[in-house]
This record gives structure tokens, sequence and C-alpha cells, in this order.
């Protein structure tokens, strides 16, 4: 597989992303020890792609929620609850899981091993972490929205957040940790 970091750094060059790390206020928080810690290019495209992940999990799972509503049913401590927002969880996570692990990969942790070897060790690990996050989360929108009667879109946005971080940790330690 041939090596596309050229076309991926001119495309950082051209990004949003640049533009925000150039803002002054950015400037003024990455010269700051802390902001030199936490505002670093790893982390601000982290924030950057996982954004965007986040966006393109809500929309599918907003659209699939649309098309599966009231087409599927559990019943749950004795309440029948209509389950298609958990089957649009789901599809809406296999989505976002596949982008997010081109952008990490590629962009965010700069793991430009592209052998067989490697690239399935990445992905495996990978999809064992999001599949630890996604059990969170439809046990989450279970209790939120069958049980505490939660817009499933706003219990969705809600998962989104923790989930963003508990990925960050995982990829950051275990998935594409530098050597």
């Amino acid at each position: 597989m041939k090596n596309n970091r050229g076309f991926w750094n001119w495309m950082m060059d051209l990004s949003v992303i640049k533009w925000f790390v150039n803002l002054p206020v950015c400037q003024k928080i990455g010269n700051t020890s802390l902001g030199k810690k936490l505002f670093n290019y790893e982390t601000v495209t982290y924030i950057f792609f996982g954004a965007l992940t986040t966006v393109i999990n809500i929309a599918v799972f907003w659209l699939f929620d649309i098309l599966l509503s009231g087409r599927f049913y559990m019943t749950l401590a004795g309440k029948t609850n209509d389950i298609g927002y958990l089957i649009a969880n789901f599809i809406a996570w296999v989505v976002a899981m596949l982008f997010a692990f081109i952008t990490n990969k590629l962009i965010v942790f700069k793991s430009s091993d592209m052998s067989k070897g490697k690239l399935f060790k990445e992905f495996m690990l990978f999809t064992l972490a999001r599949v630890t996050s996604l059990l969170f989360e439809m046990i989450w929108m279970v209790v939120a929205v069958s049980v505490m009667g939660m817009n499933s879109v706003i219990a969705k946005v809600i998962a989104n957040i923790i989930v963003v971080i508990i990925n960050y940790i995982f990829s950051k330690l275990i998935i594409f940790k530098k050597k």
C-alpha cells in the first residue's frame, strides 16, 4: 500500500485545523506550559476529527432512527418498547468507527506503518476499544430512552461526549501508542 502522508500533510495545511490553531486565543493558550501539553497537533486534530466523527455518528443515527422507528420492539420490565433506536445506534456506530479509525490512524496519531500485520493489529485493538465504548453507549441509551423516557437524540449526544473521552484514552495509550 502506498504511503499517502504527503497528501494528508497537504490537506492539513489547507484545513480548518491550521486556521483554528493560528487564532490569537489559541496561540496564547498554546504558549502556556499547560497549553503546550494539552494544545498540540494530536489533541487539536483528535478533537476536530472526534467532533466530525460525532456529527457523522449522530447524523447516521438520526436518519436510521427515523427509518427504523416503530418497526422493532422489545419487552423490558413488562413494558413493550420500540428499539429501532438501538439498531440505528449500532449502524451509526459502525459508520463512525470506520471513519474514526481511518482519521485517527492517518492524521491524528500519524501511524504510517501500513503492513498487513500492523494494520490488522491496530484495527482489531481499535474495534475492541470501540466495542467497549459501544456497550456503555447501548446500556446508557436503554436506560435514558426506555427507562427515563429521554429523547433518543439527546441521549445519543450525551453518550457521545463521554465516549469521545473514553476513546481518546484507548487510542492514545493502547492502540496508536508511540514506541
